[in-house]
């Protein structure tokens, strides 16, 4: 019993301790719970303080703070070599400005290709083995194909070093691109592209125990020497010829030297008021054909190819 300041007596029930602790318990948890719910639901009637705004901005921006940095992280793992490597990419636009072109290896360090500049001052790519590793080397010009577009930003990269990089800056010079060295092998490469010799296919020739990639040929081929940004450089493989009443001496007599002295390897001459077609094959040894329109007439250049003209003609 307590006595008040009038002397009057109150009657006060007294809770035991444990029943105050865990009534004081249950009304924080109530207590923090609102005053969480309450930082993104306000209540009515009342300006959320300056605090709660501050913590939901701060949240949001470490939310896309992470997110940036999981961008980043995906890009650098994944997606980076690619953009790199892409024909999209300016960047290799300018590196080409700056750096000389690296050279492709074989695996026993034979040339593949390899670039030097004309009289005229113009970077050139050049390929010593012409057709035998067109399609697994590829080419530069007139767009990338090839191991030359794969191994783009790669090329084009030097790690010459720095005092050497600044010398040749100040002297308006370019910088020598690294090299790549593959796992061919011109050895087994030749023998396999003479034993597909004028056959359409391929040849694959990889080492089981490692996955290397010792030989590729795949035929028909092409001579990456003879592209340029233009389109291609040179005299065509194979040129036919329709004949007219105007141009019969030039196509009869001055094209055929012309194309046979300019590396052209097969010329068909077509005369449709005869109906025949004359082939002459420029190979080693020369050869000289005449068909009619009806007949499957062969394409030397390309074994088992053939055309019959009067079918195309209906």
């Amino acid at each position: 019993m307590k006595k008040n300041k009038q002397g009057s007596r109150t009657r006060v029930t007294v809770k035991n301790t444990t029943e105050r602790r865990e009534s004081r318990r249950h009304d924080q948890k109530e207590t923090l719970f609102f005053d969480i719910k309450s930082l993104f639901t306000p209540r009515r009637g009342k300006k959320l303080k300056t605090n709660r705004y501050m913590l939901q901005t701060s949240i949001i921006v470490v939310a896309l703070f992470l997110g940036l940095i999981g961008y980043v992280v995906k890009f650098t793992l994944k997606d980076s070599s690619s953009v790199a490597q892409s024909s999209y990419n300016k960047r290799n636009s300018s590196l080409s400005d700056q750096t000389k072109r690296g050279q492709i290896l074989s695996a026993n360090q034979k040339i593949l290709a390899y670039s030097e500049n004309n009289e005229a001052g113009d970077e050139i790519r050049h390929y010593p083995y012409e057709n035998m590793f067109a399609h697994i080397i590829g080419y530069t010009s007139y767009g990338k194909a090839g191991l030359e577009s794969v191994c783009n930003s790669d090329l084009l990269t030097s790690h010459e070093k720095l005092m050497k990089q600044l010398s040749n800056g100040v002297a308006s010079k370019k910088n020598i691109g690294d090299n790549v060295i593959t796992t061919l092998d011109t050895r087994l490469q030749k023998a396999a592209y003479e034993a597909l010799e004028d056959y359409r296919g391929a040849v694959v020739a990889i080492e089981p125990k490692t996955g290397k990639v010792r030989a590729l040929v795949s035929k028909p081929d092409f001579d990456p020497n003879k592209l340029d940004d233009k389109g291609c450089n040179g005299a065509p493989d194979w040129i036919i010829e329709i004949v007219s009443p105007s141009s019969q001496r030039m196509d009869y007599m001055t094209k055929l030297f012309k194309y046979r002295t300019a590396g052209v390897r097969e010329y068909w001459i077509v005369d449709p008021t005869q109906e025949r077609a004359q082939v002459y094959s420029f190979g080693i040894p020369e050869d000289f054909m005449q068909y009619s329109f009806d007949e499957e007439i062969p394409v030397g250049i390309y074994p088992g190819f053939r055309l019959n003209i009067a079918e195309l003609l209906k």
